[in-house]
């Protein structure tokens, strides 16, 4: 079989909006016979899956004071984190050259150049022992495929857990729910591991497996500038990182002076289409909160005006 035309791509941009925007350009411009691996880091942030409802995922009210940003991907699957001690790759191609199973085996060769046992594991993760150190989701598309995800090289682990759980607990809609894993960086297992050598050796077996035509450390001569920033506008908006959330439920007993009520909204889009309320009050908060944007800190506030 000949090779294909294939591309290593290393960005050096930590903004995760752009870098996804770069990933989306290059994924809409894919030809046939075309491989591309890129890869970027990003500053703290937790990406959510497409069809995912943030506030089961993570704690949002506190992610902007945690400086730590939210975004949604267009891929399935759950929630990650991200930050400078985690690699994001990205296999690019033409939909016939696609196979699951080479992608990740490629990943797992590098992982083993470095003197870790990894392997495949249940549910498309790659494990090193019962713990996980990449997980992934895809994208398929006429004449095109995208198989993306992360691989734990030295991440703040403890901060992925204080941010990886669910703000609203009373949620009840059909939308996708995180799987929880047992993780573990790649650098608690061979302690001189870093980023740097992991992404060395990515390279290195994507040009054993793929063969490498030529290696860019950024994308500006392959790629549109302008249809890059168009991109990374509308995926870092309100309307698709919050507007693009399924409809749910959410349940809130409301503690007063009065005693315990019963607070129930249905949000579609990310705002309040439908409230009631139980208890003293209630016609009027019901009447203050639809139309409202569901947010916490706001309709705390709201309630306590009432």
């Amino acid at each position: 079989m000949a090779q294909p035309d294939s591309i290593f791509i290393r960005r050096d941009s930590t903004d995760i909006f752009h870098n996804m925007a770069v990933e989306e350009h290059l994924f809409d411009q894919i030809q046939p016979g075309q491989c591309r691996l890129l890869l970027w880091q990003s500053r703290p942030a937790v990406v959510i899956g497409r069809n995912q409802v943030p506030w089961r995922e993570c704690l949002l009210s506190q992610l902007p004071e945690m400086g730590v940003t939210l975004a949604r991907r267009r891929t399935g699957g759950g929630a990650v984190w991200h930050d400078a001690g985690n690699i994001n790759f990205s296999f690019i191609l033409d939909r016939k050259l696609y196979d699951y199973n080479r992608q990740a085996g490629m990943i797992v060769d590098a992982i083993k150049s470095l003197g870790i046992d990894a392997a495949p594991g249940p549910h498309r993760v790659i494990n090193v022992g019962d713990r996980k150190v990449s997980g992934c989701a895809m994208r398929l598309s006429k004449g095109r495929a995208l198989h993306h995800g992360t691989l734990l090289v030295s991440s703040d682990l403890a901060r992925l857990r204080e941010v990886l759980q669910p703000e609203e607990s009373e949620i009840t809609c059909r939308a996708v729910a995180s799987r929880p894993a047992n993780v573990v960086n790649l650098s608690e297992i061979v302690p001189d591991v870093t980023v740097e050598k992991v992404t060395d050796a990515l390279a290195a077996a994507f040009s054993a497996e793929y063969g490498v035509t030529e290696s860019a450390g950024e994308v500006d001569d392959i790629t549109d500038d302008r249809d890059i920033a168009a991109r990374r506008i509308m995926l870092s908006s309100d309307e698709w990182v919050l507007g693009e959330t399924p409809t749910f439920d959410v349940t809130w007993d409301i503690v007063d002076n009065a005693g315990t009520n019963r607070l129930k909204m249905r949000v579609e889009r990310g705002s309040i289409v439908e409230a009631t309320a139980y208890g003293s009050g209630a016609e009027a908060v019901a009447k203050a909160l639809e139309g409202q944007p569901f947010d916490r800190p706001k309709i705390r506030k709201i309630l306590a005006s009432l």
